[in-house]
């Protein structure tokens, strides 16, 4: 069913053109609210709240897919030039679709070790008051693993 939800992480390829093209990265919907960037180095996915998008690393550990919540950590390092140009807040949406254009910029511009590979910003991640991680739900692993080559055993 659509709605202003879905219509947001339906159009999460478009915000995120720009970092796609940079990065050489895929970005596609795995469920109605639930979208992956990914290239043969990193793997992000975004998943659509009612007042929020959040982000998360996607790595595997011993064969099993766990995901990094990572949103907060990266947003520390953006800063007033990722925040410009956000749209009014006028109706339902508004502030995710200002959250996923300050995504976009901030990645584009302070996230180019996360996004080509590099997993030193992993130690000082942990380290951090926003270090979180799970086991990622079966729903999610199985898109994932049916819609990307990234997780395949045959790579």
């Amino acid at each position: 069913m659509e709605n202003v939800w879905t219509n947001i992480n339906n159009n999460i390829p478009i915000y995120m053109s720009e970092v796609c093209k940079k990065y050489n990265m895929t970005c596609e919907k795995l469920t109605d609210l639930d979208t992956v960037m990914y290239n043969d180095k990193c793997c992000l996915l975004f998943q659509v709240g009612k007042f929020y998008v959040s982000v998360s690393y996607i790595f595997e550990e011993d064969g099993v897919l766990v995901e990094y919540l990572c949103d907060s950590y990266l947003s520390i390092r953006f800063d007033d030039e990722d925040r410009k140009e956000l749209i009014p807040i006028e109706k339902a949406g508004d502030s995710v679709k200002n959250d996923i254009k300050i995504l976009s910029r901030g990645l584009l511009s302070k996230c180019d070790d996360v996004l080509s590979g590099e997993k030193q910003w992993m130690e000082k991640f942990k380290k951090s008051g926003c270090y979180g991680k799970l086991k990622l739900n079966s729903e999610l692993e199985a898109a994932l693993r049916e819609k990307t080559d990234l997780f395949n055993e045959e790579r």
